[in-house]
């Protein structure tokens, strides 16, 4: 009981000492609050992906698909195939079914979902209005389609009514429940249609199969996929953790979340030095009655884990605001949880607590080690800066040097944070452009309203697009990616070029010669240095084995890091026979662009043509991974703006007598602003060039890494003049409040604060 008692003593007095700094405390709780609430949001984003992945095999014992697909959508089997495995000896009943992204103007991502009518997979869409898919559709211009609740108002959708999805029209006659958003945000049409929306037809992404009574699931799994080769079977409970892409935008999600907690932990270190700093006398003094070191250190920790939890119940909050905020965005929705889950919840509170126990730590130790006579004679852990330090701005941040550095560090996350992901997304966009640009192509082409991963053209555009006057040149490409689990790769890229076309022919040997057969594979440096290969070795790949003829360097890291084949087998790895992914168009003058654009257009009305250099703005996909990107770095900008107030704040706190022997001398308010804000302003600007390191030393450690091989940190001048703004900004705002605190402090009041 004494020690409860004691416990709970001690317990009381943090929470006093912590009322004292109400302000400083409410700032801190402020930024480790959204560096949990980051936590939370984005362990959300990957519970709903992890849902939505489940809930594809989730009436199915068995799910059959391409092997090395990486993912479902990426998946071709041939659909003959159902034959074959409806014979096995176990299985009941098998269901072919198709699964794709297609876009639309008002969602960029909408799933769709091809399935024979009545077929069982359909038993989880329970249709809540209007009919289910019809056994037979009454015409090619009356296609069927049951739109899931959150899709159809998302795209006002009715039953009776008529959806245009990719340039295809579908009547509406049916809206569907499943009580997973990923789900209830997509569409399902007949198995025939989905094949004709996606080109494939006679394939299908997946085979669902039932397992009679009296069978082991996992035991016919091995069976077929040791009679069929290409293919993996996996029980509904193991689908999803086959998913290796899944895994990379888990360590995604954590990376950014380790950022915001970064951030908000050196905030929270920076005020409890504080705390320990201001009372270094009351410490001396407690020191001289009696108390341990252990017992100082208890102290500063229970008030450390104290902010920590109201921390972690504020970032929670603030959490499952922001979901249920997200769940009304169309283009989020799909990504959202069904159901609010307390692992996340649970995840966010450690972590505050975490946060609380670290960022205390030091300053505890720190307090415990002073002597009693040291502590009673200390002034708050000022150091004495000699005069010839030239700027008076510079001379009272080195009075605090350890505040000082962590806000310099604080700040410098922050920045380079804002720095990485906003060069990450140019990077993708850079890299993806790099395809035409860095050939020399003015101009890329791919399906309208389609995903960049999922473009698909009819092969014969690429004849109509070269007669279109103005057009040099056209080249048409197959984009393609893998998951090779025995080289740790879940995202290979790999792509299809005709051999005697310019991609080939620019391209830089390293060593080897260059493509020319079908058997062949040309490797980028990166792809070599991954895959461990050189020329003459052999390369396998969706089950076919390839010679490497040679490996080449490329500016593009796309290509830097893929894997070339022709485009007549890249057809036949992918299933997609007399099929592009994109067109890359030489003009005979640049200067005609826009006329050849609005030519090509006009001709292939089912095509997006688009300048090499701006695809970001032109590209639905690039577009909202831009604006996911402002995003996150505004959260990062949010948790730096609160230290940097935090800071100013106990600048302000501490000098407070100092200013007011200022005012009694004569300065008037806006000079004392000013002062504050100068020293912002410093301390924001010394955190800028940190992150600038910071940023360099991602990009570095990025590059060094398998990342490196197929994208890259892209800065550009328009990301560090954005960056340089948002410093100056972070520095303003930040010592905004404080400054107008001070100059409305009355002279008579400072000189009596305490």
């Amino acid at each position: 009981m004494s020690a409860i008692a004691a416990l709970l003593s001690l317990l009381s007095l943090a929470r006093q000492n912590l009322r004292h700094r109400r302000t400083r405390v409410r700032l801190t709780i402020g930024g480790i609050a959204i560096g949990v609430l980051a936590v939370v949001v984005l362990q959300g984003f990957a519970t709903g992906l992890v849902e939505g992945y489940a809930a594809l095999g989730s009436n199915a014992d068995l799910i059959v698909y391409q092997k090395g697909a990486v993912d479902l959508a990426f998946s071709a089997l041939d659909a003959g195939m159902e034959e074959t495995l409806a014979s096995m000896e176990g299985v009941e009943s098998v269901a072919p079914m198709v699964y794709t992204f297609i876009g639309s103007e008002r969602m960029p991502y909408l799933t769709l979902y091809g399935y024979r009518p009545r077929s069982f997979p359909l038993a989880r869409f329970r249709v809540v209005e209007g009919d289910a898919l019809p056994a037979e559709a009454e015409g090619e211009a009356d296609v069927p389609l049951l739109v899931g609740k959150g899709a159809a108002e998302a795209l006002g959708a009715q039953v009776g009514g008529v959806l245009v999805l990719q340039g295809r029209t579908y009547r509406v006659v049916g809206l569907y429940e499943t009580g997973r958003p990923f789900e209830d945000m997509g569409v399902v049409t007949t198995l025939e249609e989905a094949q004709q929306q996606t080109g494939k037809p006679g394939e299908v992404s997946a085979f669902y199969l039932k397992v009679a009574s009296g069978n082991d699931a996992e035991a016919l799994a091995r069976t077929i996929e040791r009679r069929l080769s290409g293919v993996v079977a996996a029980t509904s409970r193991t689908f999803t953790r086959r998913q290796m892409s899944l895994d990379m935008l888990q360590e995604v999600a954590d990376g950014i979340a380790l950022i915001a907690l970064l951030i908000g932990g050196v905030g929270m270190m920076n005020t409890m030095m504080m705390s320990v700093l201001e009372r270094t006398r009351e410490i001396g003094v407690l020191r001289a009655l009696g108390w341990r070191r252990r017992q100082v250190v208890a102290l500063v920790l229970s008030e450390s884990l104290f902010l920590g939890w109201l921390s972690g119940l504020a970032g929670v909050g603030l959490g499952i605001a922001a979901l249920l905020l997200m769940r009304r965005a169309p283009a989020l929705r799909p990504f959202m949880p069904a159901h609010f889950t307390p692992a996340p919840l649970v995840e966010g509170l450690e972590l505050a607590l975490v946060l609380g126990l670290l960022g205390g730590l030091i300053p505890a130790l720190r307090a415990a080690t002073l002597l009693p006579i040291q502590a009673i004679r200390a002034v708050g852990g000022t150091v004495h800066v000699p005069c010839r330090v030239p700027l008076p701005t510079l001379r009272q941040m080195l009075r605090r040097p350890f505040r000082t550095a962590l806000t310099v560090v604080g700040i410098g996350i922050a920045v380079a944070a804002i720095l990485a992901l906003t060069a990450m997304g140019e990077g993708v966009a850079d890299a993806f452009g790099g395809l035409g640009r860095d050939r020399g192509a003015e101009l890329m082409v791919m399906q309208r309203g389609a995903s960049v991963d999922l473009s698909q053209l009819d092969a014969a555009v690429v004849g109509v697009i070269d007669g279109v006057p103005g057009v040099a040149e056209a080249e048409g490409f197959l984009t393609g990616y893998a998951q090779l689990p025995e080289r740790n790769l879940p995202f290979f890229l790999a792509l299809g070029y005709p051999p005697d076309g310019p991609t080939i022919r620019s391209l830089r040997l390293v060593e080897g010669r260059r493509l020319s057969a079908d058997g062949e594979v040309m490797l980028g440096e990166g792809a070599a240095s991954a895959l461990g290969l050189k020329v003459g070795d052999r390369f396998r790949f969706f089950g076919s084995d390839y010679e490497v003829c040679g490996i080449f360097r490329d500016s593009t890291s796309f290509l830097n890091g893929a894997a070339l084949f022709t485009l007549e087998e890249a057809q036949r790895l992918y299933r997609q026979p007399e099929r592009v992914s994109f067109v890359n168009i030489w003009l005979d003058d640049p200067k005609r662009a826009e006329a050849v654009i609005g030519a090509v257009e006009a001709a292939l009305p089912e095509v997006l043509v688009s300048r090499t250099d701006a695809l970001m703005e032109t590209v639905n996909d690039f577009r909202f991974t831009n604006a996911l990107m402002w995003g996150l770095s505004l959260l990062a900008l949010i948790i730096g703006g609160l230290g940097m107030t935090n800071t100013m704040m106990m600048s302000l706190f501490e000098r407070t007598r100092e200013i007011g022997v200022l005012r009694a001398l004569g300065w008037r308010k806006r000079r004392v602003a000013a002062m504050l804000v100068r020293e912002g302003l410093t301390l924001s600007l010394l955190g800028g060039l940190l992150g600038l390191g910071l940023a360099f030393l991602a990009a570095w450690v990025e590059q060094e890494s398998i990342l490196g091989t197929w994208m890259s940190l892209h800065f550009t001048m328009t990301g560090y003049v954005q960056a340089a703004c948002l410093t100056v900004g972070l520095g303003i705002a930040g010592s905004l409040y404080p400054a107008w605190r001070a100059a409305s402090l009355l002279p008579a009041e400072a000189l009596r604060y305490e």
